[in-house]
């Protein structure tokens, strides 16, 4: 099998759960990882075979998106570019850890992905927001790296496609 790995490279959690699940994938065949983005400190020790500038979200001082630094470094010339250049469809299986340039490639070539991880939780209604929502957090959610299918992480089991993380024992 060939798996396709795409992980969103802002910050540092999509690359820590590509290196814990990057293990267990590689029992089911061959695994190639883009890298998307810029803003991880992290050292990354997995195969990378493509990367791209990506579209990198970028953080405020307190945690939340900072709209005007991800809008000022948006490029979508070289984005479109990106996409083109990955050639996906001999993958058997594309996972897409919220990145868009994938998703991109993935609409344009007529192929499937599952987006894989807290983000994907936000996908259904019953996942817990703030009680004062971001109309363009909401929007990022929706848009940034959408997908057929998803395997939501979160702490809690609020939809059929999100595993608890609690361990009954």
């Amino acid at each position: 099998m060939k798996i396709f790995y795409a992980i969103q490279a802002t910050g540092n959690g999509h690359i820590s759960r590509a290196t814990q699940l990057y293990p267990y994938l590689k029992k089911f065949g061959d695994v190639d990882f883009f890298l998307s983005g810029n803003n991880a400190s992290l050292d990354i020790n997995l195969p990378i075979k493509f990367r791209s500038e990506g579209c990198s979200l970028h953080y405020s001082k307190c945690g939340g998106l900072n709209y005007w630094d991800i809008a000022k470094n948006i490029q979508p010339i070289q984005m479109y570019k990106d996409a083109k250049s990955l050639t996906l469809k001999d993958y058997d299986v594309i996972i897409n850890d919220f990145d868009s340039i994938t998703s991109l490639a993935c609409k344009m070539q007529k192929v499937h992905s599952v987006q894989l991880g807290h983000q994907a939780s936000f996908v259904s209604q019953n996942t817990p927001r703030p009680e004062k929502r971001s109309l363009m957090g909401e929007m990022i959610l929706k848009h940034y790296a959408p997908s057929p299918k998803h395997i939501g992480l979160h702490f809690e089991k609020y939809d059929s496609f999100i595993p608890s993380s609690h361990h009954q024992g």
